[in-house]
């Protein structure tokens, strides 16, 4: 999980929550922030996700669509 979220953070920044932060405070788009937060903890959880990002070998939209499917057992299949 991120740091923002584990330590939550957000809650010393005065939000209830990382997508009340991400909306209001970084003033994302609902549908953006939904999707950005799902893949940053998916991310935390299959770090090969973050380097594939990182290294654009994939799109955080495509990351997005993946999330609901990809594991530690399969990523290196998806990636």
């Amino acid at each position: 999980m991120p740091k923002i979220d584990r330590a939550k953070l957000f809650r010393q920044m005065g939000y209830t929550s990382l997508f009340e932060y991400v909306t209001k405070s970084l003033k994302l788009s609902e549908s953006v922030a939904y999707g950005l937060i799902t893949v940053i903890r998916k991310s935390s959880e299959i770090p090969e996700l973050k380097l594939a990002i990182e290294q654009g070998d994939l799109s955080l939209s495509r990351a997005k669509v993946m999330t609901s499917v990809i594991t530690k057992a399969n990523a290196s299949l998806l990636i």
